[in-house]
């Protein structure tokens, strides 16, 4: 007589030898098969967010895959369809949330990006660990232990100080600039020497200044991508959606010595940029389009004087949280914005300031301006972004 083995059935060691082993996604799932495994596995809330994780590197579920390269240009960019479409996790709400509803930082900092495909962070296993103890009832239940965090160790140092070089062209300085320089020369093959790059390490001197600058630069590309490969989205954890930190106090204000823009009740978070042919554009979208005479494509002014090689200046959005209905809204919801691309809000607003920007009503954006809008905001008509 033969008998099928189920996996419940097998003795509880070799249960959680395999599960220890399950991917995020596959291990919540598992603890939401029956009551067996609801109380094997007791899923903590760390569980939860390394579901969540997993989930948003899922094409199907996270949007399109954003890659960066190596001087922060996204492909697609930031205007994109395929930008609105992807979704971050919040580690705190446990949410899967659009772009707006983080700072730049929590989205394009490295640790903070999604990972790459095949890296060892978009296949990772759950942290869960069984261990037995005895509870006040005298019955057994598994807890979980969260790894070390790798982040602090000497191999991980290093390769933020690559990935420095890389991004930066080390620190700005380009290779056409010391060419002709031997001592500078010495000093920049020894600085990728100590910085572990493994295509460097093999160069002698002579074979170094023969290469080119498209040669040099074809490395720290190469480069680059390892760096990516390993840190892309190692601290994906700490990831927080503005809301989340505004409950928790990270938001100080301008009393807050330069940690934070607006004020601790109506904090102003910057987000991303767009190109707006004028002012109007950018604080009424869609104005010019309800005309039987559209408006022709224009190239997006500079706003600089006597410079040759001017380039055009984008519109930076600002998310404004009101305290009134506690939503965060687009800047031009609040009529605070100001004229011009380069306006943005001061970090120490102050009555006593005479220098304070203004926005287009020429009213100055002071402490007092911005504790008013949020009570008034109700009565405004503004677009979220």
């Amino acid at each position: 007589m033969s008998s099928s083995l189920s996996f419940e059935s097998l003795p509880i060691e070799i249960q959680c030898s395999i599960i220890r082993h399950c991917d995020p996604i596959s291990l919540i799932s598992t603890s939401q098969t029956n009551t067996h495994f609801r109380a094997l596995i007791n899923p903590t809330r760390a569980h939860f967010a390394e579901r969540l994780l997993a989930l948003e590197s899922l094409t199907e579920i996270g949007g399109p895959r954003i890659s960066f390269s190596r001087f922060g240009s996204l492909n697609p960019d930031r205007n994109t369809p395929e930008w609105e479409a992807n979704r971050w996790a919040c580690t705190a709400c446990l949410r899967l949330l659009p772009h707006f509803a983080f700072n730049n930082y929590a989205l394009s900092s490295l640790a903070y990006r999604k990972p790459l495909p095949g890296s060892h962070e978009s296949k990772k296993c759950t942290t869960w660990e069984p261990t037995l103890t005895i509870s006040k009832r005298g019955k057994s239940k598994s807890i979980t232990h969260p790894l070390n965090d790798p982040h602090s160790t000497k191999e991980s140092r290093n390769l933020r100080k690559r990935y420095a070089i890389t991004t930066t062209g080390n620190w700005g300085v380009r290779r056409t600039a010391v060419q002709n320089s031997h001592p500078h020369l010495i000093t920049r093959l020894n600085s990728f020497w100590e910085a572990g790059f493994t295509e460097f390490q093999v160069l002698t001197y002579s074979q170094f200044k023969r290469i080119s600058e498209e040669d040099e630069n074809a490395i720290f590309d190469r480069e680059a991508h390892a760096v990516e490969f390993l840190r892309a989205g190692s601290k994906r954890h700490l990831r927080r959606c503005i809301e989340c930190r505004f409950r928790r106090g990270e938001f100080r204000g301008c009393a807050g010595r330069g940690r934070g823009t607006g004020t601790v009740n109506v904090p102003i978070v910057p987000g991303r940029q767009q190109t707006f042919g004028t002012v109007v554009d950018r604080y009424f979208p869609g104005f010019s389009s309800v005309f039987a005479n559209k408006r022709p494509g224009f190239n997006a002014p500079a706003f600089v004087i006597h410079r040759d090689d001017a380039l055009d200046r984008d519109w930076t959005f600002y998310r404004v949280r009101c305290q009134g209905c506690a939503t965060w809204k687009e800047l031009r919801a609040f009529r605070a914005g100001g004229i011009y691309p380069r306006w943005e809000p001061m970090d120490n607003i102050s009555e006593n300031r005479h220098d304070e920007y203004s926005n287009w009503d020429g009213k100055g954006v002071t402490e007092v301006f911005l504790e008013w809008i949020q009570l008034s905001s109700s009565d405004k008509i503004g677009h979220s972004s």
